[in-house]
C-alpha cells in the first residue's frame, strides 16, 4: 500500500526521470543565458584543436565549441533522412561532425534555429534542414546565432 501511494504522489521513476530533463533543460537555458551575455561582451570563444579538425580549418576560422557525442539528421526533400554521428563543431563558419559519416554545413546556408524538446531544429536555405541532437541545445543554437551575427558585422 505504501509503494503505490508513493508512486500515486510523485515518487514514480517516470516522475523521477521527467524532473531530471525539466532540471537539464534549466541549466541549459541559464547557461545559454550566461552564455549571450558574455558573447556581447567578450566576442565568441576560441577552443584550441588539433588533429583532423584543425586540418580541416581554413584560414581564419576557429573552433566555437565542440560536443563529444552528437547525431545530426539532415531532412532531405522529400522522406529522406541521413543520419550523422560523431563529434560535433561550431566554427566560425560552419558545423562539422566528424566521425564515420563526416557532414559540413555552412553556416551562411541557416535560415532558421528552433527547438523541439531538447533537440535543435535548423532550417536551411535550400529547403532541408537538420535536427541535432547533442547535449545543452539551448546553449547550441545561441552560439550558433553569436556565430551568424559575428558573421555579418
Amino acid at each position: 500500500m505504501e509503494e503505490s501511494l508513493a508512486i500515486g504522489l510523485g515518487g514514480g521513476p517516470g516522475i523521477r526521470d521527467a524532473e531530471e530533463i525539466l532540471d537539464r533543460a534549466r541549466e541549459d537555458e541559464r547557461e545559454a543565458i550566461e552564455a549571450r551575455t558574455r558573447y556581447r561582451e567578450d566576442g565568441l570563444p576560441v577552443l584550441e584543436v588539433d588533429g583532423p579538425v584543425a586540418e580541416r580549418l581554413r584560414a581564419g576560422e576557429t573552433v566555437i565549441d565542440a560536443r563529444t557525442s552528437a547525431v545530426v539528421s539532415r531532412h532531405l526533400r522529400g522522406d529522406g533522412t541521413e543520419d550523422h554521428p560523431g563529434r560535433l563543431y561550431l566554427t566560425t563558419q560552419r558545423l562539422m561532425v566528424v566521425g564515420g559519416a563526416p557532414l559540413d554545413v555552412e553556416l551562411a546556408e541557416i535560415d532558421e534555429l528552433a527547438l523541439a524538446g531538447e533537440r535543435l531544429l535548423v532550417t536551411l536555405r535550400d529547403g532541408t534542414g537538420l535536427s541535432i541532437d547533442a547535449s545543452r541545445p539551448r546553449l547550441m543554437r545561441v552560439q550558433i546565432a553569436a556565430a551568424l551575427a559575428a558573421g555579418r558585422t
